[in-house]
């Protein structure tokens, strides 16, 4: 394993305080993801810009007031974002907004036990099933937006097959593996195979992998108003954290904002 850096150091020390917000944020304080992440930090605050999606991801954890100060210093244009109510507040000066959900950030509690039986075998999918799995994701109205293709390489996922089709399959945005964080993801099931169970075998196929390797934060966002998805998600284990704004914005200086 490589040497952190100081800088490093001091971001992860920061995010650390608070792991199951700062999942996403503490996996890209490694590599590939280092690569195209932007840190504004202040003592005990960082936002992150994260240029792997477009538009770029912003993300802000620490103290409120630092929140604000350090916001100053992000560039203008158009970003989602991941914030929460207490962050949007201060930031909502420079932001004009084109679409927000309220979400939930849930975190896994493995239950005590777990009998839990299921008719279908997920199984591992790796690189070489990158274009099946593109192709499935593509298909759906709903399906991801955040897919990409070292996720499948760097992660873990699994997937569900039925008379030789995938059919359903979930994975992970972000697996850790040096920090022991993983957010999961991308997961989805063929519209008329739902219903049946399929969704919930592959994720708790993706949770019993992340736990064997020793994953000790693993969390997941999902929307407020989506019932469904909360059931499945509680009865895997999974409880809320917090809640939180994702959305499109665009950036703009405080005195063209205050012109408006």
């Amino acid at each position: 394993m490589r040497p952190e850096t100081a800088a490093e150091l001091s971001l992860q020390e920061v995010l650390e305080t608070d792991r199951a917000w700062t999942a996403y944020a503490l996996a890209d304080l490694r590599p590939p993801w280092d690569r195209q992440t932007r840190w504004i930090a202040g003592e005990r605050s960082t936002l992150m810009i994260f240029a792997g999606l477009q538009p770029p991801l912003l993300f802000a954890h620490g103290e409120p007031a630092e929140v604000e100060m350090l916001s100053e210093r992000i560039p203008p244009g158009d970003y989602w974002y991941t914030l929460r109510p207490t962050d949007f507040a201060r930031m909502a000066n420079r932001m004009q907004i084109r679409d927000q959900t309220k979400m939930w950030r849930m975190w896994f509690k493995p239950p005590a036990s777990s009998d839990r039986q299921f008719d279908f075998a997920p199984v591992r999918l790796g690189l070489h099933d990158l274009e099946e799995l593109q192709e499935f994701y593509r298909a759906l109205d709903d399906g991801p937006d955040a897919f990409l293709d070292k996720q499948l390489d760097l992660g873990v996922y699994f997937g569900i097959r039925i008379a030789g089709q995938l059919v359903s399959a979930a994975g992970t945005h972000v697996a850790c593996r040096p920090l022991g964080v993983a957010a999961l993801g991308n997961i989805a099931t063929r519209p008329d195979q739902r219903k049946r169970g399929l969704a919930a075998a592959a994720t708790l196929a993706v949770l019993n992998e992340l736990s064997s390797l020793g994953f000790r934060t693993i969390v997941l966002n999902v929307a407020m108003d989506n019932r469904p998805a909360l059931r499945l998600y509680h009865k895997l284990g999974f409880m809320p954290y917090c809640g939180f704004y994702e959305g499109r914005a665009a950036i703009v200086e405080r005195r063209q904002r205050e012109t408006q």
